[in-house]
């Protein structure tokens, strides 16, 4: 992968996207409201069940060992049995663990409680090699309130430091490079943009490949979660033809621009496909000559 100063020597200038061109999102409350208040008491009911899953389990289990360790001789068949649903019970309850994070941070995401959705999201983020499952969708949740209150430089920090930190680099990741090249453009560093878009088509592409055949006429199970990760991959060739063609690299941002226009014409006409479509389309008759 290029770094960001090769990127600098091969472009002629650097320009900037200004803040006050990004659309303003709408105002997230200061304080909780009732969908915070529903989601941290769901949260904090699936742990507890959790935790009191936990000790009864603990309670039966250390009952049984010291039951066969009594007898003589040792009850070693009983011992060896213990031991498999023990392990067995840690795995199943840290999964329920695990779901109760995911599943009720996706919950206060859909809900746009948004105070329940940080403070979950960070407590995950904290925690995360006791999971099972990625945490990327606590940093992507984080990254977009940042997003949302215009947080850029705190994004790209925190972006960054989760992708070093991230030992394996698989699609997961791929929304996070999108947001951290997203605010590097707003911040006004194209080639630090284009950097970050790369690595986030790079991830893309591999959880794209399954679904690359997918046409918008095609009847696939849960079109609308596919027509989303098609938009998000679109998007990433799109944002990575628009810091190109900030560079005055215009011959990589038509083929970026194309490429994304490829992907949208899978996905089924809605307002954010219409949007992007039309975002592309008025950079494509700048480049009509190139």
């Amino acid at each position: 992968m290029p770094k960001v100063q090769q990127y600098r020597r091969q472009t002629v200038q650097k320009s900037s996207v200004p803040k006050n061109s990004i659309p303003k999102p709408p105002e997230m409350p200061s304080e909780p409201v009732k969908q915070d208040k529903i989601c941290m008491a769901v949260f904090t009911g699936g742990l507890s069940v959790s935790v009191i899953t936990l000790l009864t389990s603990a309670y039966f289990l250390s009952q049984g060992f010291t039951k066969s360790l009594s007898q003589s001789p040792i009850d070693w068949l009983n011992l060896i049995g213990l031991t498999v649903l023990t392990v067995l019970l840690g795995f199943t309850l840290r999964g329920l663990i695990w779901a109760s994070f995911a599943g009720t941070g996706m919950l206060a995401a859909h809900l746009k409680a948004f105070h329940a959705q940080e403070k979950i999201s960070r407590m995950a983020l904290k925690y995360k090699k006791l999971f099972p499952g990625s945490t990327a969708w606590a940093a992507q949740g984080l990254m977009g309130l940042m997003a949302n209150r215009q947080q850029f430089k705190e994004l790209i920090a925190f972006g960054t430091a989760e992708y070093e930190t991230t030992k394996k680099k698989d699609q997961n990741l791929a929304p996070l490079c999108a947001y951290v090249g997203m605010a590097q453009q707003v911040e006004g560093d194209p080639h630090a943009a284009i950097l970050w878009n790369e690595r986030a088509l790079e991830l893309f592409e591999k959880a794209m490949a399954p679904i690359e055949k997918v046409g918008a006429d095609t009847k696939v199970p849960n079109r609308d979660i596919v027509d989303g990760m098609i938009i998000q991959y679109a998007s990433a060739y799109a944002n990575l033809g628009s810091n190109y063609f900030s560079v005055n690299n215009y011959g990589k941002a038509k083929k970026n621009f194309n490429l994304a226009l490829e992907q949208l014409k899978k996905v089924k006409d809605n307002p954010q496909k219409e949007m992007l479509v039309r975002g592309i389309n008025e950079h494509m008759h700048r480049l009509k000559h190139w």
